[in-house]
């Protein structure tokens, strides 16, 4: 065997080893265990919506009134975004919109000991207005029962965590969204417990959280982290800006559910085993990292 066919073999290996690299750079994209990014018929209502990955039936609706629609779509950074949101923008009545896993991927995530998730959110729901919004969004083994405040009720005897706005305002004609906080909360046997007020400004925020179970029914500790990210290329902050130490059971965790008793809008729900299953890079930014690689062999080969 000539030197030539011996180069040209390890070059074909190396190129082949790159394409891999983008490949699989590209299917992290999937990583989600579970996805929800609201691809539907713009204006559409969410109540009876089934797409996105992970989930074992349709948006359901509750509350005195669930007249949540698709919304326009919400954007961060580097974050690989697609579809609408779940809007709410009619303040009539109150809302709640609930979707329950498969049992697949509530199997897959409490498998493990720490799982994180990810959401757009932003504060006005599109009509103007800012201030005392409560929309939370959770994942327990729970639904809402009803919205009407930052600690709004889940069914009876449920346990979840989530994160939510709270509002410093009793009036809700405001349009002043320094007055609105973002706050994390646990419920362990129905009982709301929060902790945090990060105050981002009327703008589109990225929260990721991490949840870290102690085993069922030892006794120990629950955590839960939240972080506000500010980095375009998704990196995490050093520390969390809310934290809630608790004792629950995780065990029948099954349910995403959102509670908006006044306006806010939910996108790109991600839950998912690991930290870069959830704060994946738009595929441009994934395709960079093939580049690179290939830069590098065709330096290499000279």
């Amino acid at each position: 065997m000539t030197m030539t066919t011996i180069f040209k073999k390890s070059h074909q290996l190396s190129v082949t080893a790159a394409l891999t690299l983008i490949v699989g750079a590209a299917s992290i994209a999937h990583g989600a265990t579970v996805y929800e990014s609201f691809d539907y018929t713009p204006g559409s209502a969410i109540v009876g919506k089934n797409g996105g990955t992970g989930f074992n039936g349709a948006w359901t609706g509750a509350g005195t009134t669930s007249n949540n629609i698709v919304g326009a779509g919400l954007s961060f950074g580097n974050l690989d975004v697609t579809g609408g949101s779940n809007l709410r923008s009619d303040r009539t009545g109150r809302g709640v919109t609930s979707r329950t896993i498969s049992t697949t991927s509530k199997d897959t995530l409490l498998a493990e000991s720490t799982i994180w998730f990810s959401v757009l959110m932003d504060p006005s729901g599109g009509n103007g207005f800012a201030n005392n919004t409560y929309a939370t969004l959770i994942f327990g083994d729970t639904a809402f029962a009803d919205a009407n405040a930052s600690g709004a009720p889940v069914l009876a005897g449920g346990n979840a965590f989530g994160v939510g706005f709270v509002g410093d305002e009793p009036e809700p004609s405001s349009t002043d969204a320094s007055l609105v906080g973002i706050q994390s909360l646990a419920y362990n046997a129905g009982t709301v417990s929060t902790n945090g007020n990060i105050v981002p400004g009327d703008v589109t925020s990225l929260i990721v959280g991490r949840i870290d179970f102690d085993d069922v029914g030892s006794g120990g500790n629950d955590v839960l982290r939240l972080y506000r990210v500010t980095d375009p290329n998704l990196a995490l902050p050093g520390s969390a800006f809310a934290t809630i130490t608790t004792n629950l059971d995780q065990s029948g965790f099954n349910i995403v559910s959102i509670a908006d008793p006044q306006t806010a809008i939910f996108d790109e729900i991600r839950i998912g085993t690991t930290l870069e299953s959830v704060t994946i890079p738009e595929p441009s930014s994934l395709a960079l990292v093939g580049l690179g690689a290939l830069t590098l062999l065709r330096g290499r080969r000279k």
